[in-house]
């Protein structure tokens, strides 16, 4: 199956002019958007991404690995961009990044400037640190996070880059902050806004998908996700997804590399029985906590996280056992209300995901008797 690789090897030599920009497309930039530009791209500046490429690499080890850098994939996405004919032209400004451990803020958004005369937003998503994941759960439970106002902010400085139509897109949390911020910018921004790309990215609390702002943006969004996908299908959304086909399992089918590409869009494809099961699974278990209960059982877990003295689940994997004794000292340590809702929310997801099993289960018996048995005949006839 073909990624976004083979995309650019097999369309990178066809410029926007004869192609217009597309969803793959939008998905490459928002990938882009995990990498670190301090010192290259910040304010208003444009710098190339030619010369952007070469200032990154310039500070890394040849040899480095993806265990050391976790956003090595990325940066190679980046390589590949700027050998092709319809990227290599682009201008990239206006990098932010913010990231507070103490305000459970992380936050990254950068712009790109394409040879269609169009500008692209990217927003980050969720980094490999606790404080990514931490943010992230925040907005499962309050009105509206530090981030997502900074999401706001970032879209209301490029008053600074007139004329330009703007694209804004994002990937996990940063597909939420897309739509987030398009919904709230100011009107001068949004009348500028042709279309919004939220991939795979959690939806929002139920407030915000009944207001008329959300509503007014609504036409723009276009929403990307997996056939299995669980992050995007995470709270409350009224968009139509769009959904593709990918080559990993599970949760694995977050990761762009693996969203199968034809030509110039993705595989189309439906919601496997998969994703209908963790999507179910999912949501009866979120229907037990308010946002109290919400917000308290996330503290409960960056409690036991913080427990193994790392800052990064990149840490945690290269100490694995170490690290799992650690978690289980931290659940040993909480107090006793904690622990106890900790493991009660835990049986209760258990609980979902078994009868949602059992009732698969028991849907597939039924149709395969029903397909055995003639219609009209009694089954003692048989």
């Amino acid at each position: 199956m073909a990624n976004y690789f083979d995309y650019l090897e097999w369309r990178g030599d066809i410029p926007f002019s004869v192609d217009p920009f597309n969803e793959v497309d939008n998905v490459i930039l928002s990938e882009l958007a995990y990498i670190n530009y301090v010192g290259i791209a910040n304010d208003e500046k444009k710098v190339k991404l030619t010369d952007a490429c070469d200032a990154y690499f310039s500070h890394i080890p040849e040899n480095q690995t993806e265990i050391e850098n976790p956003n090595l994939l990325k940066a190679k996405i980046m390589k590949e961009l700027v050998k092709s004919v319809r990227f290599k032209n682009t201008e990239v400004c206006f990098y932010v990044n913010d990231f507070d451990p103490d305000l459970d803020i992380q936050f990254a958004a950068v712009t790109f400037l394409l040879d269609d005369q169009s500008a692209f937003v990217a927003f980050r998503g969720t980094d490999h640190s606790f404080t990514g994941l931490h943010d992230a759960l925040d907005l499962s439970y309050l009105p509206e996070t530090d981030s997502q106002r900074k999401a706001i902010d970032y879209l209301n400085t490029l008053n600074r880059l007139p004329n330009y139509p703007l694209r804004i897109g994002g990937h996990s949390k940063g597909g939420n902050f897309a739509v987030y911020g398009s919904v709230f910018c100011d009107p001068t921004i949004r009348d500028r806004i042709t279309t919004v790309y939220s991939n795979d990215g959690p939806g929002f609390r139920e407030e915000i998908i009944n207001s008329e702002d959300y509503c007014r943006i609504l036409p723009k969004v276009r929403k990307i996700i997996p056939e299995a996908s669980v992050v995007g299908r995470l709270m409350y959304d009224s968009s139509t997804p769009l959904v593709i086909h990918s080559t990993a399992k599970g949760i694995g089918q977050h990761h762009t590399y693996t969203w199968s590409v034809v030509r110039n869009h993705f595989e189309y494809t439906d919601i496997s029985k998969m994703g209908e099961f963790l999507d179910k699974s999912v949501s009866d278990w979120t229907d037990h906590l308010d946002s109290d209960l919400r917000k308290s059982l996330i503290d409960s877990i960056f409690t036991v996280l913080d427990n193994t003295g790392k800052e990064s689940f990149h840490e945690v994997s290269s100490q694995k056992r170490k690290s799992l004794a650690a978690v289980l000292t931290g659940i040993y340590d909480l107090p006793d209300e904690k622990r106890q809702e900790l493991i009660s929310m835990i049986r209760k997801l258990i609980h979902s995901s078994a009868q949602n099993a059992r009732t698969e289960i028991l849907q597939l018996i039924e149709k395969t008797l029903a397909e055995k048995i003639p219609k009209g005949k009694d089954r003692a006839e048989n």
